[in-house]
C-alpha cells in the first residue's frame, strides 16, 4: 500500500520530459506511478456467493475470456467517489488524503485534474480528510464539478479549467459534527444532494437557485453515505448506512415535489447465503449503483453484493392492494359478498407468493469478492463498465450483455 513518503514524490516527476517525442513519462502506461500495480483477476479466482446465476447476469468477462476484473491503479491515498462525463468519456474521482482530484481516459491514461492545498487536518474519524470526499458533474457547465470539502465543511464548485471555486453549501453554522461526504444529483438536475454520516442527516441544494440554500431532507438514516436513484423506478432512491462490519440499505419513495418518505430498511437478515460472510469484516455499505432488476452495493470484506431492488416491494404491494379492496367494501356495500371472496382469494395468493419468494430468495441475492484487506467506498455504473473504487485503488469490470441491452 502506499506510504505517505511515496505520495510526497508523486509531483517530483519531471512532467515535461519526453521520450522520442511521445507522451509525457507520467503518461506511460507501464512508466506512471499510480499504473505500477495494474493486474488483470482471472475468473477461476473469483470468489462468489450465493446465486451464481444471477453473478454471470451481471459481470462479463473483459478483454480476454477469462478475466472479469482489472486492477487499473494503484498507490493512491484514498480513493472516495466517482463521477462520469459521458461526452468526454472521462472518469473523475476524489482522493480525500491526498487532496486532488484525479481524470482516467481510456485513451488518455491518468491525470491529475486539481490539486487541493487544504491546510486543515482531522483526527480520529474516517470519515472526514483534509482533502475532497465527494465529487458531482455540474451538467450545466462544461468542466465543472461539484467538490464536497468535509475538512472546511462545504461544498464548492469547481471549473476544472479555470480553477474558479463557487461556494453551493457551507455547513459551518450547523452543528459542529455536521460535514458533507458523498454526492448526488437528482434526475431532473435540480438538486444536488449531499450527505452527511456523522450528524444522521440529508441535506439538499437547489442548484438552479441563487442564492444556494440548504435544505434538509432527513434524518432517518443514522449514518448515511450514498445516495443513489433507481434506474427502473425514478421515484426510488436507495441511501447506504455505514454500520462498520454490516450490511444496510434505506429504501424511500420521492414524490412530484421530491419530498421522500421512508418505505424499508435492507439490513443482513435478508441475505440468501450464511450471514457470517459479511458480519464482522471491515467496510460498510458506503457505495450504491442501479442497473435494471438490481442494486449493486459495497459490502464489508471488500464485497459487491447484488440486490434484488424489487424483492421487498411485493409485500408493499399486496398491502397497498388489500387496503383498496378494503375500501371498495365500505364503497360498494351491495356487491360486498363478492368483493368478500375477491379479497379472500387474492389474500391467499399474496400470502402463498410471499412465502415462496421469502424461503427461496432474499433481498441480496449474491456477492462478488474482490480480495482481502480492501474497503470498497464507491461503486459506478458508466459506458457499460463497473467502477468500483477500493481504499488504495480503482477497478473496472464490465456489464454483461443481458444488462446492456437496457438503457442505465
Amino acid at each position: 500500500m502506499a506510504s505517505q513518503a511515496n505520495l510526497e514524490e508523486i509531483p517530483k516527476t519531471k512532467k515535461k520530459q519526453k521520450i522520442f517525442g511521445g507522451p509525457s513519462l507520467e503518461r506511460l502506461w507501464r512508466l506512471n506511478f499510480y499504473f505500477r500495480d495494474y493486474r488483470l483477476t482471472d475468473t477461476a479466482t473469483l470468489q462468489r456467493e450465493g446465486s451464481n446465476e444471477v453473478i454471470d447476469s451481471v459481470f462479463a468477462p473483459t478483454l480476454f475470456a477469462a478475466t472479469w476484473l482489472q486492477q487499473l491503479g494503484s498507490y493512491f491515498g484514498e480513493v472516495e467517489q466517482f463521477a462520469w462525463d459521458e461526452a468526454e468519456k472521462k472518469l473523475y474521482f476524489v482522493d480525500s488524503v491526498s487532496s486532488k482530484i484525479f481524470s482516467y481516459h481510456a485513451s488518455k491514461a491518468l491525470d491529475i485534474e486539481h490539486e487541493f492545498n487544504n491546510t486543515v487536518t482531522t483526527e480520529g474519524n474516517t470519515l472526514v480528510r483534509k482533502g475532497p470526499s465527494g465529487i458531482a458533474l455540474d451538467e450545466t457547465e462544461p468542466t465543472s464539478v461539484y467538490i464536497s470539502e468535509s475538512a472546511l465543511k462545504r461544498v464548492t464548485r469547481l471549473n476544472l479549467k479555470t480553477k474558479k471555486t463557487t461556494i453551493i453549501a457551507d455547513l459551518k453554522h450547523l452543528e459542529s459534527s455536521n460535514v458533507p461526504y458523498h454526492l448526488t444529483l437528482s434526475p431532473s438536475k435540480k438538486y444536488l444532494y449531499l450527505t452527511d454520516p456523522l450528524a444522521s442527516s440529508i441535506y439538499r441544494v437547489n442548484v438552479n437557485a441563487a442564492p444556494h440554500s440548504l435544505e434538509l431532507v432527513t434524518t432517518q438514516v443514522k449514518h448515511p453515505t450514498h445516495i443513489t436513484f433507481s434506474s427502473q423506478q425514478p421515484n426510488r432512491v436507495f441511501v447506504g448506512n455505514c454500520i462498520q462490519g454490516d450490511y444496510s440499505v434505506f429504501v424511500f419513495e420521492v414524490d412530484k415535489n421530491e419530498q421522500w418518505t421512508l418505505l424499508n430498511e435492507w439490513d443482513r437478515t435478508t441475505l440468501q447465503w450464511n450471514n457470517s460472510t459479511i458480519k464482522g469484516h471491515f467496510g460498510c455499505v458506503r457505495g450504491l449503483a442501479s442497473i435494471p432488476g438490481y442494486l449493486l452495493v459495497t459490502c464489508p470484506g471488500g464485497r459487491v453484493c447484488i440486490v434484488d431492488e424489487k424483492e421487498r416491494e411485493r409485500e408493499r404491494e399486496c398491502v397497498l392492494r388489500s387496503a383498496f379492496l378494503i375500501e371498495m367494501l365500505v364503497l360498494f356495500p351491495n356487491m360486498r359478498l363478492i368483493l368478500i371472496l375477491f379479497m379472500c382469494t387474492y389474500t391467499c395468493i399474496c400470502v402463498c407468493v410471499l412465502f415462496i419468494y421469502t424461503s427461496r430468495t432474499g433481498v441480496m441475492r449474491a456477492a462478488v469478492k474482490l480480495y482481502d484487506g480492501i474497503i470498497l467506498n464507491d461503486i459506478l455504473i458508466a459506458d457499460n463498465q463497473i467502477w468500483m473504487a477500493a481504499n488504495f485503488s480503482f477497478w473496472r469490470s464490465y456489464l454483461s450483455n443481458e444488462k446492456k441491452k437496457v438503457e442505465l
